[in-house]
Formats: C-alpha cells, structure tokens, sequence
C-alpha cells in the first residue's frame, strides 16, 4: 500500500486528528515531537529505522504524512486499527460520572432529551453529614464509545467535563466534577488512638458498585423530579439554588437553555465553552486565590467578545483595533471600550453600579500583569481590614454581573 492509498484508506478527512495520534502512538510505540506549529516522528521501538512522520497545523489538523521504511503489511495494520477503533464499533454508549454539588443535596432526579441526567447517589454510597461541602451525586450522559480503552476515556472525560462546565454555569457555580489527574494530598487521621495525625492519601470518591460505563440510563422512577424555580428569581442577584431541606433547585429554563447551545453557529459554541470554563475555573481558584478566581470571571466575559482583525503576516491588531493610552501614547486594544459596550447590551442594571463598571477590567489589568494582588492572598487570615471587606464585595458583585452577561448573550443568540 502506498502513502496516497493509506491517506484514502485511514479516511482522513472524516476521523479525529488527536485520536488518530492515538492510534499511531499505540501502534508504534515511540514518538517525538518536533517544531511548531507540530511535526510528531512515530518510531517502532524495535526498529527505529521504521517511521511515520505528520505535520499539523496550528489547528490540529493534519496537512502532510511521510514514512520511511514502513511495508504495505504495516501500513495494512495502522489502517484496520483505524477503521476497527476510529470508523467501525462507534456505539452509542451512556457515562456515568461523579459530579459534587457545592453546599446542596442531590435528592431527585432531572433528565434533559436522551443526552443526560442527574441522579442521586445510591443508599449505600458515602455521603457528608453537614451541608457545608461538596455533595457528590451522578451524572450520566450519551457519548460515543471506542474499543480503544484510552480514546473511549478520553471520549467520556470530555463529554462529562462539557455538560459538568455549562450546568456549572447555568446554576450559577454550584458543580464541580473530579480532576483528570489523580492527586494525593496530606489528610488529617483521627481513627489512631494516641490521638490526631497525618497520613499522605489519595484524593478521590468512590464505592463498590460504581460502573462508569452503562447500556442505558438508570430508570428514576421512585425519584421526585428536581424542583424548579421560575429562572428570574433563580438568576437575581439573592436568588437561591437550595431550598429549606438543602435540596438543590434549578431554573425552570435549564431544558431550554441546552436547546439554545445546541443551536448556537460552531463559533458561538466554542466562545461559551470558553466562557463556561473560565467560570468554572474561577470557582475552582476561590478558596486557593481570590486573585486568580477574580481573573478567570472577567476572562470569562472577554471570551464572548467579537474577535479583532488581526494581520495576516504577525498576528498583531490591525490599526482600527487600537487606541492610544492617554498617559503614555502607547497603542493598546480597545478591551476597555470593548467591555464596556458589551456590559451595556447585556447587563441592564449595569449602570447602577458605577464603581464596578469602572474597576472591572482596571482591576482584572493590574492582576493580570502583576502590580496588584487582594488582600486575601496577600495577607491570608487577616479578615477584617476595610480593603478586605472592599475587595470580597467587589469579587462578589462582578460574579453576578459576569454571570448576567454570559446568560443574557446565549438567550441574545
């Protein structure tokens, strides 16, 4: 088989560059990676002589295949492993994921479509007692299943990832799901009878009969459906997402507001991804940085932004994207102006408050760029200093408004 009939008979143009990767990577067990944007060299660990280069483009795309020493038999085998785990026995197949609830109990049941639900963990599942902390509970959704054990999984983590990053969203920060790398961490041990220690242990949840991999949903009957709230008292800046027995609540909107991603153009889809996760890693960064958690809302805004011209040759924005910086004459991107705009379409009470409009993206800069940090992370444990108070209420505040202006702009779309 000659290169043109391997390019042909992988189908190319029709499978997953990242997971054709994969596939070579398995296939030959070595491989270097070499300029940008990419050239990736496959070598056979028994016969380094044998290789299989690709360039890529700054896409991921992959825009030339050359080989050295492969035979028609080899490039026979890449091709059946393509076909068998890349084209044939893609099976629709349901995750299940353990997601964490922050402050809320999971207690019913909601399914959107045939795409996923939310269900209660199981009785015999560990479970917190106060409800401070994070509540775990199961997702499970429909996603495109591999024979490959690695793409499958990777299949699955970003399926669950993706729904975990907009339904974060979409009840205002109150999901979280398990990190992709395993992570041990000191924990403090009270079952020794001299008394409190230590011990290094594995981060993680888990209980014997958890799957991961099911032929179909669980059926929820037996189970409330989760309460809903009409979406206006739920987004107001005191609107709520737990009710008196800690249950978590949802907007009554959530169904409509997936409808509305799903029709979104392929470049809006990919903003609001954006936009989700930078939500999502703010929350992630509270307690660790409020510094940081401050910059990842208003990248999160910035996400939404129409895209500048940019040169074709270098990269820079064009002329008609720059202003000059009053100060000291320097060109600088309309961010500012751009903001601005953008919180006047989709933030109706904006102009109530002054003050946040003004230090939004001033804040974020000096952040951003090092000549600042809050308080809090700068002196940790002192509480009470005015800054402090001042800068929480800031954070505070720019949470509801970023997460205003991303709602208002996917029910704008």
């Amino acid at each position: 088989m000659d290169l043109k009939q391997f390019e042909k008979s992988i189908n190319l143009a029709n499978i997953n560059a990242d997971e054709f990767l994969s596939i070579l990577f398995s296939y030959f067990g070595q491989a270097s990676f070499e300029s940008l944007p990419g050239v990736y060299t496959f070598q056979k660990r028994d016969n380094l002589d044998i290789k299989l280069r690709l360039a890529l483009n700054k896409n991921g795309n992959i825009t030339s295949i050359g080989s050295e020493h492969i035979s028609n038999e080899q490039f026979y085998e890449i091709s059946k492993l393509v076909q068998e785990n890349l084209i044939d026995n893609q099976d629709g197949k349901i995750g299940e994921a353990i997601l964490f609830c922050v402050n809320s109990r999971i207690t019913g049941y909601f399914k959107y479509k045939e795409i996923f639900q939310i269900l209660p963990i199981p009785e015999d599942a560990p479970r917190i007692s106060q409800l401070v902390g994070n509540h775990p509970f199961l997702l499970q959704y429909k996603y495109k299943s591999s024979p490959d054990h690695v793409i499958g999984n990777a299949r699955r983590k970003y399926q669950e990832t993706l729904i975990a990053k907009r339904l974060n969203l979409l009840t205002r920060g109150a999901i979280r799901y398990s990190p992709m790398w395993i992570e041990h961490e000191w924990v403090i041990d009270g079952t020794v009878e001299s008394g409190l220690t230590s011990r290094y242990a594995q981060q993680g949840y888990i209980w014997n009969g958890y799957k991961g991999i099911l032929e179909k949903f669980t059926d929820s009957n037996g189970l409330k459906p989760i309460a809903l709230v009409n979406h206006d008292d739920y987004n107001d800046y005191r609107g709520f997402n737990t009710r008196k027995d800690d249950a978590l609540l949802l907007p009554d909107n959530l169904s409509d507001a997936f409808d509305k991603i799903d029709h979104l153009s392929v470049a809006d889809i990919a903003k609001f991804d954006r936009s989700c996760g930078w939500f999502y890693q703010s929350a992630l960064t509270w307690l660790d940085s409020q510094s940081l958690s401050y910059i990842g809302l208003v990248t999160a805004i910035e996400s939404l932004f129409e895209n500048y011209e940019k040169c074709k040759d270098c990269g820079s924005p064009l002329q008609e994207a720059l202003e000059k910086c009053e100060t000291c004459g320097e060109p600088k991107y309309k961010i500012m102006k751009t903001l601005k705009k953008f919180l006047d379409k989709y933030v109706p009470f904006i102009e109530e408050m002054p003050k946040e409009k003004k230090m939004m993206y001033k804040t974020r800069s000096e952040l951003a760029h090092g000549l600042g940090m809050f308080s809090r992370d700068a002196e940790p444990g002192v509480f009470l200093k005015p800054v402090e108070q001042e800068q929480h209420q800031l954070h505070r505040n720019i949470h509801y408004i970023v997460f205003t202006g991303i709602s208002n702009w996917l029910w704008s779309r």
